[in-house]
């Protein structure tokens, strides 16, 4: 990504309101999948903090790629424990 790119990105995200952005996620989700909802044990305020707290070290980690890739690799390591895995389509 360009300096640019990455200010882009940044600033984009201090605009948002993550509590609404992180609702409307689950939202389409569930909506284009119901069964996926069967995944999600924990308390839904609980679960949409932490999604917002991981968008957030995300997207501070960009200016970084090392440290970037190492995190969204630990997130995809966490999920695919918690049973997640590619759409296939077809």
């Amino acid at each position: 990504m360009t300096p640019r790119q990455i200010g882009l990105v940044t600033e984009t995200l201090g605009s948002l309101d993550l509590d609404l952005l992180v609702a409307d996620f689950y939202r389409r989700v569930f909506d284009t999948c119901a069964q996926l909802a069967t995944m999600f044990t924990t308390d839904p305020a609980v679960q949409r903090t932490r999604f917002a707290t991981e968008l957030a070290t995300l997207v501070k980690s960009i200016r970084d790629l090392d440290t970037f890739c190492a995190s969204a690799e630990a997130l995809g390591v966490r999920h695919r424990g918690y049973g997640a895995r590619a759409a296939t389509t077809g």
